[in-house]
Order: C-alpha cells, then structure tokens, then sequence
C-alpha cells in the first residue's frame, strides 16, 4: 500500500508541476506587504481548493470514518465527505497549507487504495 502512495502522490506531482503555468509559481512575490494586505479575503477565497479522489477498498460506514478522519486531521483541510457509493472523497483544503498528495498519503495510510485527485474550482 505505502508504494502505491508513493506512486500516486509522485504522479500528482508531476501531473500538477505539468499544468501549472510558467509564470505562476510564486505570484506573491512582486507584492508589497500592503497589497497582500488589501486583497486578504481574495487571497483567502483563492487558496481554497476543491480535490475529487477515488478510494477504493472501502465496505462500510467504518471504512467511510477512518477515511475522513485521516484527511481531517491534516492541517488545512477544512471539509471532507467521503462518499461510500461512490468510492470517492471530496476534500475543500486551503491550497497554501495543505498539498493534494499529502491528501492521498493520507488515505493511502489508512490502508485504502486513493486514486488521482481530480482538482475543482
């Protein structure tokens, strides 16, 4: 289980270091400390994102509970609903705090197999 983690978490890596556009890796940067200031609560509501993975091995309402409570324990996840019926997880996550793989290593650690994460606006 823990090499199937590691495969997926580096995919995911490398899936999201693909997409990602040239220039913005870092587009703070240019900012003074008052404009970062001023756009606090867009800057919030932009490092919200929304991931989609797939988990398989889950059976139950047991299973669907030690899901959830792995990934909830993960500094910047700020909801989970892990659906049993559709063998998937649904995590809202302060993108600046918390990274999708290290979402996936989490279910991964509960001995459940995480599939990619399909990343939502």
């Amino acid at each position: 289980m823990k090499l199937a983690a590691f495969a997926a978490a580096s995919l995911l890596s490398l899936a999201a270091a693909a997409a990602e556009p040239s220039g913005s890796a870092q587009p703070e940067r240019g900012l003074a400390a008052g404009e970062a200031k001023s756009k606090g609560g867009q800057a919030a509501a932009a490092a919200q994102a929304t991931a989609v993975i797939p988990v398989k091995g889950m059976h139950c309402g047991g299973c669907v509970g030690h899901v959830t409570e792995a990934v909830k324990k993960l500094e910047g996840v700020r909801s989970v609903d892990t659906d049993l019926d559709k063998a998937q997880a649904t995590v809202v996550y302060d993108a600046a705090k918390v990274k999708p793989e290290q979402i996936v290593a989490a279910i991964a650690s509960t001995g459940y197999e995480p599939g990619t994460p399909v990343l939502k606006k």
